[in-house]
């Protein structure tokens, strides 16, 4: 009787066969995804850190339908652009980033990141709106208010060049928000940056008549810790209501004009 010598395949044919085996069901996964329909739209908005919006899931869906008629459920998944969706929802001026994708389950799902305002600027004509820590500009809500600093007084229009080179105040008026943002202190006292016709920026309290000239960014933590002696030591001295401008421009000096 004659045996048969059956050898086993190479280890690499296996790993080949392996291979081509996986890469046909992947294929054969996206074929069939992609031969699909969009069952569910899905959105979702970070939320502020007092778990506020900007804006909302509903205004979101509302631009999509003006863009493709409807609200893209039902549509065959093989017509749909993710990053043209994610470049038309990023036309919200709300939005700072937008990441749009299917999941396994045919749902579209579009995660949006607002932009956080940094402080509300009123201009010398009377235009409001809202910077972000870059410097973007974008409108009031409607849905809702945050609380931040406010920056109003001789304030030109938002011009984007000018603010870039630094040619426009805001880039100062901006890095003195981010500062007073960080100290708790300054930040429960002051509400808002205002910016005189020589265009010194003074800071304004919440309580009480002083007023606290900084003049511009340069030396800032100068300017603010000379502000906080002031505060914890000059004040409660001589009395909350006695001066009512705290000049603090000049190098190691507190300049106070009584009222």
């Amino acid at each position: 009787m004659k045996v048969l010598n059956l050898k086993r395949p190479p280890i690499k044919f296996i790993w080949i066969g392996g291979i081509l085996l996986c890469a046909a069901v992947l294929f054969s996964s996206i074929a069939s995804k992609n031969s699909g329909m969009v069952d569910i739209l899905k959105i979702s908005v970070d939320q502020l850190d007092d778990d506020r919006t900007l804006v909302t899931d509903k205004d979101i869906k509302q631009t999509i339908e003006r863009k493709y008629g409807s609200g893209l459920e039902g549509m065959p998944i093989r017509e749909l652009d993710v990053k043209e969706i994610e470049k038309l929802v990023e036309q919200n001026p709300f939005v700072l980033n937008a990441d749009v994708y299917i999941d396994a389950r045919s749902k579209l799902c579009i995660h949006v990141e607002q932009r956080v305002p940094l402080m509300r600027i009123q201009d010398k004509f009377g235009s409001t709106y809202y910077i972000d820590d870059k410097l973007n500009k974008f409108p009031v809500s409607r849905h809702y208010t945050p609380r931040t600093l406010i920056g109003s007084g001789n304030i030109a229009p938002y011009d984007s060049i000018a603010v870039a080179s630094g040619k426009h105040i805001l880039p100062q008026i901006a890095e003195i928000a981010k500062a007073i943002e960080k100290d708790q202190l300054i930040l429960s006292l002051v509400e808002q940056l205002y910016v005189d016709g020589d265009d010194n920026i003074i800071l304004v309290p919440k309580i009480g008549n002083q007023k606290y000239i900084l003049g511009n960014a340069d030396k800032l933590d100068d300017k603010l810790a000379k502000m906080k002696i002031y505060l914890k030591m000059i004040a409660p001295r001589e009395g909350w209501t006695r001066h009512s401008y705290v000049n603090l421009k000049y190098d190691g000096q507190i300049v106070c004009n009584k009222i």
